[in-house]
């Protein structure tokens, strides 16, 4: 493709605006970004300090119920292993 020295300046001038929508556009998404990291940190820091008047942090309790709800699943699946020796007898 070749370019005529009129259409060159025309060119130039909407290459350069398109540069700056990506600059502002790449901007605005660095300033997300960081706020997404501020949002994360404190949400660590939350789940990481102890909780008032609870035993342990929010993190550990969370932990805790997971292990426990595991254990309640295993045993709804022996139950209902039961049930059905139960009914096949």
């Amino acid at each position: 493709m070749e370019v005529t020295k009129v259409e060159l300046p025309k060119l130039l001038d909407i290459t350069q605006t398109e540069i700056q929508g990506l600059l502002t556009s790449t901007q605005g998404l660095s300033s997300r970004r960081f706020g997404l990291v501020d949002k994360l940190s404190r949400l660590i820091v939350d789940l990481n300090s102890d909780a008032e008047g609870e035993k342990g942090t929010i993190l550990e309790r969370l932990e805790g119920l997971q292990d426990e709800l595991t254990r309640l699943e295993v045993s709804h699946g022996w139950i209902e292993v039961v049930e059905r020796i139960v009914i096949l007898s």
